[in-house]
């Protein structure tokens, strides 16, 4: 990580929609939240927009593609995230296929979080994803954008009434969003 002037960082896991109630009321200095997720009391600012694409085996018939349509991918089982853990990412990945038919078979896995992406291997199962999937693949997967679908986007959040503190973090969050090439210069 690049030198930040003495700010550490540490990580509180906690589902999406306890961020920003959490800024909020102090119980944490800041957030990183995916999606624009509700809040009173909060500030949010943009540090990424990713394209939107799905995650499949590369054997899978879609992986031959540098694009998918979003039609082709709803002919396939279609996992989503819990919606309880992000209900504003799960709704905007739905939203893509409500118009297309065949309808989708959306699934939810039983384990939230499996880094091997077991899932996928069956060569049928697609899973919509922004593209930042696409830098961490387990070996045996690919990710290919889905044309014509918005951008998904990650948020900084900080309290309304802001500290020196929480300044700095935005400071330090917008130069590495800058020199990670995730923001316009």
């Amino acid at each position: 990580m690049r030198d930040n002037s003495g700010l550490e960082v540490g990580a509180v896991p906690m589902a999406t929609p306890e961020i920003s109630p959490a800024v909020a009321d102090g119980r944490i200095d800041a957030g990183i939240t995916r999606g624009e997720q509700p809040g009173r009391g909060v500030r949010r600012f943009l540090l990424r927009r990713q394209r939107v694409g799905v995650q499949l085996a590369q054997h899978h018939p879609l992986a031959e593609h540098p694009e998918v349509e979003i039609a082709d991918a709803a002919a396939y089982p279609l996992r989503l995230p819990d919606r309880a853990a992000n209900p504003v990412i799960h709704d905007q990945l739905a939203a893509l296929f409500r118009d297309t038919r065949p309808h989708p078979r959306f699934h939810t896995p039983a384990v939230s979080f499996d880094m091997a992406q077991r899932d996928l291997r069956d060569g049928v199962t697609l899973a919509p994803a922004g593209e930042a999937a696409a830098a961490a693949q387990p070996a045996g997967l690919t990710w290919r954008p889905l044309r014509g679908a918005p951008t998904l986007t990650i948020h900084l959040v900080l309290p309304r009434e802001q500290s020196p503190l929480h300044r700095r973090l935005r400071t330090v969050a917008t130069a590495l969003a800058h020199d990670l090439h995730w923001l316009p210069d």
